[in-house]
């Protein structure tokens, strides 16, 4: 068999699950982090995407969509697959679970540029900023799904899709049983997964609105690096960035420092910086009540 016709066919069916009705995203994009977080951006000129798995509530419905995707597969017995194939392609895919091939990182961003639980969450209680970003900036952005119903649809559209794509390899006469064959599958079909689960979250967060940037780590990549955060280690994955231009808006949090803000203002920041965020005030009951849901 020729290999480019089977390199062909993976290819097709990775983009055909990539651009799954995905919206474009919005002209600016914002994340909410603490001011030390900020300068590090900024001095450094790189954001670091982090592992999915080394973030505490992301990684564990990152893991149920993955899990969602595994149970995907017996769908391709009741369509009339193979399941000897199938039950080697379950094999392969808990394997992979445990050690991916292409490990995907993310950074993650939201359309709303001034909102009080994101300032409470994500900013030291509004101590900090919100950067917003060209999109344009990101290769690889993509929306979050929050509806269950949306997740389903997902996931049986992405095994379809499979589906299709190893009847057309069938129709090659290639031996789909054979060992590397099998992995080869494998492979293909988790990085479908993969990319889809990084965009599933629980409904409670809808009102983030939240986009991911994904940065997929191949073999022929420098290797992650790794930084220590409260005793545990994350890994993360670099990528350069020209604040000056990639950058178009600053927002301070509504708590931000006089001492943070002449930071600020030493660095001759040319973008647009708004100097106060969405109001956090103690006395109100909306901060009573988000104050109780994250503390």
């Amino acid at each position: 068999m020729n290999e480019n016709t089977l390199k062909s066919l993976s290819d097709k069916f990775s983009q055909d699950c990539a651009k799954l009705k995905e919206s474009p995203p919005p002209k600016i994009l914002y994340h909410y982090c603490e001011s030390s977080t900020f300068f590090n951006i900024w001095n450094n000129s790189e954001l670091w995407n982090t592992h999915i798995l080394d973030m505490r509530n992301d990684s564990a419905e990152f893991r149920h969509g993955m899990k969602m995707f595994m149970c995907g597969l017996e769908l391709l017995i009741k369509k009339g697959l193979d399941k000897v194939l199938v039950k080697s392609l379950k094999r392969e895919f808990i394997k992979e679970m445990k050690n991916p091939t292409y490990p995907p990182y993310i950074f993650c961003l939201t359309p709303k540029r001034d909102q009080v639980s994101q300032w409470i969450q994500y900013s030291e209680k509004g101590k900090g900023l919100s950067i917003g970003f060209d999109s344009n900036y990101f290769t690889g952005v993509r929306s979050v799904i929050y509806d269950d119903s949306t997740k389903r649809r997902v996931v049986i559209t992405v095994v379809s899709k499979f589906r299709r794509f190893i009847i057309s390899l069938s129709k090659l006469n290639i031996n789909l049983n054979d060992k590397a064959m099998v992995r080869s599958l494998c492979i293909d079909y988790f990085l479908a997964a993969y990319i889809q689960s990084l965009r599933f979250k629980k409904l409670k967060w809808r009102n983030e609105n939240e986009w991911r940037a994904v940065v997929i780590l191949k073999k022929t990549d420098p290797p992650a690096l790794e930084r220590k955060k409260k005793c545990k280690i994350i890994r993360y994955v670099p990528t350069q960035l020209q604040p000056s231009k990639d950058v178009l808006e600053i927002i301070t949090g509504p708590n931000f420092s006089s001492n943070t803000n002449q930071q600020l203002n030493a660095l001759n920041v040319s973008v647009n910086i708004t100097n106060s965020g969405a109001s956090i005030d103690s006395r109100s009951s909306i901060f009573e009540k988000i104050r109780n849901y994250f503390c």
